[in-house]
């Protein structure tokens, strides 16, 4: 797996979103490790990487059922709305598995993280030894 610190935070989220759905506390925890330490700066950070996700078209909101993730019937702005008023009533601490919202890719998010994956890989390849 190349070296993640080279994403960003939204390509982290979609990086992870290929693999399978994410979720509020693998992106509060991804958030965390970026260097967020102030619990309101890391929840601020988290509503508007996923309103930036959303906006883009790159994820779809849910709640996560048996098999596949049905999207929530509302409108995009709807969703932020929710999503912040779920993690305010939340609090400040890392969500549970489960809380908040879930995440899926859309398929040009899926676009977004293979290139940030190739972007990283040929970095690495260029600073390997004996590539230059």
């Amino acid at each position: 797996m190349p070296d993640r610190t080279s994403f960003s935070i939204l390509e982290e989220v979609l990086v992870g979103g290929l693999q399978d759905w994410t979720h509020a506390s693998w992106l509060h925890h991804i958030v965390r490790n970026h260097g967020v330490v102030d619990p309101l700066d890391r929840r601020a950070m988290c509503i508007g990487v996923i309103s930036e996700a959303l906006v883009a078209g790159l994820m779809v909101a849910g709640d996560p059922p048996e098999q596949t993730l049905p999207a929530w019937n509302c409108s995009t702005g709807e969703a932020i709305e929710l999503i912040t008023r779920r993690w305010q009533e939340w609090g400040t601490t890392s969500p549970n598995l489960g809380a908040i919202v879930w995440l899926e890719n859309t398929p040009e998010g899926d676009a977004i993280a293979k290139a940030a994956l190739a972007r990283t890989k040929a970095r690495e390849e260029e600073s390997a030894p004996g590539s230059g």
